[in-house]
């Protein structure tokens, strides 16, 4: 379990099942719970979280609050997810940025 220092209150990570990665659900292929409603709950109070820190209400580090939110608030497995999540979406916006500009010529 981890704390949420912003809510003060104690947030329960989930297990997690093995990959499947014949799976076309991203949430499962990751062991995820795709019907469960503590991921998107937690995600949300996550979010929350982070608008106080981009809206200069934390008086901290941004970087550093937003890594101690991470880890607070998501099990290993659920960052990993989030990180693959964004590291393959923005690899995907690029490639098809660089495939219209070589178009374009």
């Amino acid at each position: 379990m981890a704390e949420d220092f912003f809510e003060r209150k104690t947030i329960k990570k989930p297990t997690y099942n093995k990959y499947d990665l014949q799976e076309s659900s991203d949430l499962k292929s990751c062991g995820l719970d795709a019907n469960g409603e503590s991921f998107m709950n937690r995600t949300e109070s996550f979010y929350k979280s982070l608008e106080k820190a981009a809206n200069m209400e934390v008086d901290a580090n941004p970087v550093g609050y937003a890594a101690q939110q991470v880890e607070a608030h998501f099990s290993e497995r659920e960052m990993a997810f989030l990180l693959a999540k964004t590291i393959l979406v923005e690899a995907i916006k690029e490639n098809k940025e660089h495939e219209n500009k070589k178009k374009q010529k």
